[in-house]
């Protein structure tokens, strides 16, 4: 029988326990932390401070969705899981009922693979609870599930492997030990090498006393109930940036789940750290429309950013221009998106890519200039080379249908793109009704760092209900949209996503939230 991919063990493990907790709390575990467990250099490893507390909330959040229209199928997982595996891994009580001791940690690392292997083994590391349901749910598990009837025995240095197979002498598929209240199982040819391992490592070079573990864990703070952690070197995309390794955390709740990744940045913090020239980002609102659907703040330094994406790039004079104009400017930097009020979806799907996007969607931005900056001089042959021109302190770009326009207003910078009129809006909105973050995780997502970004889902569903009915056009293409436009509207379509940079000492620093809108909110 194939091994299970250490992909599908990791995605298990997250689908079992995802949430929030804390591994600290209450009386003291009854054995050691599963990184205690874990060799340091593993390829991957998802680990899960406390399980109680994480199944709970999973169970809380998994109810949630799985009530929200066209997610039956959803609503049914827990059940065919549960009859797959003997137990409700939602339900702590099922689990205990299994043998698993849920006051403690789990984990499940996928080790280094062997010369001559493209994958590694995979080690699962779960607290035990009660030792007879345990292995009466493991020899359940082997024969069922994996037809292993034969099981042996081999030694480990004077501790005992349980060694599942389907006859004698076939190779394995299944092996298990127990230390210190811990069951160590892995499955395939390699598990019983893969315990051997486990069982004979040095407490000094487990993933517990890991320094790349540790600052990881530090920059990654507190809150998470599922970690995935990638050790120095792994060659994972979460440490493209560096070598150094990489953490993931998430936590749930019942309407709402947050993931933050965090990359050791190592050599590569010096070419990073001018970002986070100004320090900490700003809070407060931008005067951008109301209806507006997403925002994005940049309070990085723009010069900073400027010169780490425009390295050996070079685009000619309107370039250059660009560049004198963003070197001007200070932070924070706001951009809104929202949809526009004729919006030509129909045409838009039928270009193929190649409609004017300010037939669709309607921009504005707001920045901060630096005092005694001239960019007037810059603005007009900027508009110039455009097509467009300068009058009165505004300057117009035709663009199609729609024209980019902006002007100086004080110290600050207002462009609008879309329909005619639309900085007139803004000039007149810059001292009244703005967007507002519409929850107290967006607007903690707009205050990063280096900045961050909002999807304003009420203002989605709005938008895509007030288009007239022209928009999604006629014929096949029709038929799409308007599917489409159902499934944005349908109830908990709503919700709000946001993500937020930071860069503290040694790392950078993502941190994504996704919220339903509450129960009793009702988008017109």
């Amino acid at each position: 029988m194939r091994r299970p991919s250490p992909t599908a063990a990791a995605l298990l493990a997250l689908v079992l326990l995802a949430a929030a907790g804390c591994g600290r709390c209450g009386a003291p575990p009854a054995g050691p932390p599963p990184e205690r467990l874990v060799a340091s250099g593993v390829a991957g490893v998802v680990l899960v401070p406390r399980i109680a507390e994480a199944a709970r909330q999973a169970a809380a959040l998994h109810a949630t969705v799985a009530a929200l229209p066209g997610q039956e199928e959803l609503g049914q997982l827990r059940t065919v899981l549960g009859a797959q595996l003997s137990f409700d891994p939602l339900d702590p009580a099922s689990m205990v009922g299994a043998g698993v001791d849920v006051e403690r940690g789990l984990a499940v690392a996928e080790l280094a693979p062997r010369p001559g292997e493209a994958d590694g083994a995979v080690l699962l590391v779960i607290p035990v609870g009660d030792a007879g349901k345990f292995e009466a749910l493991v020899t359940r598990l082997a024969r069922e599930r994996l037809g292993a009837t034969e099981k042996g025995l081999e030694n480990a240095n004077g501790k005992p492997i349980e060694v599942w197979r389907r006859a004698a002498g076939e190779p394995a598929l299944l092996a298990v030990a127990t230390v210190e209240r811990t069951a160590l199982v892995s499955a395939g040819p390699g598990g019983p090498d893969a315990l051997r391992a486990a069982l004979a490592l040095d407490p000094a070079l487990s993933l517990e006393k890991s320094p790349a573990w540790q600052r990881a864990r530090a920059a990654l703070g507190d809150g998470s109930s599922v970690l995935y952690f990638v050790p120095p070197a792994a060659g994972r995309l979460l440490v493209a940036l560096s070598n150094d390794g990489a953490v993931a955390g998430l936590s749930a709740s019942a309407r709402s789940a947050r993931l933050v990744a965090v990359a050791l940045l190592g050599p590569q913090e010096s070419r990073l750290r001018p970002l986070a020239g100004p320090g900490p980002g700003r809070a407060g609102q931008a005067p951008l429309d109301p209806a507006t659907v997403a925002v994005l703040r940049m309070s990085a330094s723009p010069a900073a950013l400027l010169a780490l994406a425009g390295q050996g790039m070079d685009g000619g004079r309107p370039a250059e221009l660009l560049r004198q104009v963003v070197a001007a400017l200070e932070p924070p930097l706001d951009l809104g998106l929202g949809l526009s009020p004729r919006a030509e979806l129909a045409a838009a799907l039928a270009s193929r890519g190649q409609l004017d996007p300010l037939r669709v969607v309607r921009a504005e931005a707001v920045a901060t200039v630096r005092a005694g900056a001239a960019l007037a001089p810059l603005f007009d042959e900027l508009a110039a080379g455009a097509g467009g021109g300068g009058k009165d302190g505004r300057w117009r770009v035709p663009a199609g249908q729609a024209e980019v326009a902006w002007t100086l207003s004080g110290p600050r910078l207002l462009v609008a793109a879309g329909p005619a009129g639309g900085l007139e809006d803004l000039l007149a909105r810059a001292s009244g009704t703005a967007w507002k973050a519409p929850t107290p995780a967006a607007a903690e997502a707009l205050a990063g760092g280096l900045g961050g970004a909002v999807l304003d889902g009420a203002n989605l569903v709005k938008a895509v209900k007030a288009l007239p009915p022209e928009a999604f056009g006629a014929g096949p293409d029709a038929v799409v949209l308007r599917s489409l436009a159902e499934k944005v509207t349908l109830p908990g379509g709503g919700g709000t996503v946001s993500l937020r940079a930071d860069l503290p000492a040694g790392a950078l620093r993502l941190t994504l939230d996704v919220e339903l809108p509450p129960p009793a909110a009702k988008v017109p």
